[in-house]
């Protein structure tokens, strides 16, 4: 993918490669980019949208301070990105990880809990079917969280997540979401899910303090307790539209 010359662009920190045609990705296609004396010192890689259908164990050895990396859009399986993704020498510095529209169905620890210090993580339409409840664990410094467009029926463990600040679990299937403890909430789309019922203390009191957008349309919201959303003091966007409300709380 690179030669040897690429090791001489001291000062790159930003390389998109997206949309080309690289359908597996080497152990020696990166090295030029490796960190090292008079090598570069790449922050942020993009592989959206390649046609990616193997990456080898070793393909990002070698990128230490890489804070971005985006692969979304590839036909690589869990399996494949699990493997490369426990070799990488980058994983205590890994800010943002975007694997969205790629063959996950599960969302485990062994995929994405080497990330410890992750602050985005971007999962979006990968038909996920299941979240490891303990994942959020491993990932505690999550400020965004992104699954959007699956077969999620549950979405345990989340309140480990006390930084959260965006949730994201537009088009899926969930009939029950408890969101309490999270403290720095401020944007929440729950739209076009299963939802029936909000009782009292579902996003907690003092969570719903810094809670800006709540999106709940397109559920099958028959009650909403009125404490369930009272305490939303700075919200400034709620949408229950398509619901199935005949009261709204008072």
């Amino acid at each position: 993918m690179f030669d040897a010359s690429y090791s001489l662009l001291t000062l790159l920190r930003h390389v998109d490669l997206s949309h080309n045609d690289f359908r597996r990705l080497r152990a020696s296609d990166l090295a030029p980019l490796r960190t090292g004396p008079g090598r570069p010192s790449v922050e942020y890689l993009s592989l959206a949208d390649c046609g990616l259908v193997q990456i080898d164990a070793g393909a990002f050895e070698g990128l230490d301070n890489l804070t971005s990396l985006t692969l979304s859009r590839c036909l690589v399986n869990e399996t494949v990105l699990a493997r490369a993704f426990a070799a990488a020498s980058f994983r205590n510095r890994l800010l943002r990880l975007d694997i969205s529209e790629t063959y996950i169905a599960n969302l485990s620890i062994e995929l994405v809990g080497c990330f410890g210090n992750l602050v985005g993580l971007f999962a979006s339409y990968c038909d996920l079917a299941n979240v490891d409840p303990n994942l959020f664990q491993h990932i505690p410094l999550l400020e965004t969280l992104d699954v959007d467009g699956g077969r999620l029926e549950r979405l345990d463990g989340i309140t480990a997540l006390t930084k959260l600040r965006r949730l994201s679990v537009h088009m899926n299937q969930l009939t029950d979401l408890t969101i309490d403890g999270i403290e720095m909430l401020e944007t929440i789309d729950l739209s076009y899910n299963r939802l029936r019922r909000l009782s009292a203390g579902w996003l907690g009191g003092s969570a719903a303090g810094d809670v800006q957008l709540l999106n709940l349309s397109h559920n099958e919201l028959e009650f909403i307790e009125r404490e369930a959303i009272s305490h939303m003091s700075v919200i400034s966007t709620l949408d229950i539209s398509h619901n199935r409300l005949a009261v709204f709380p008072e």
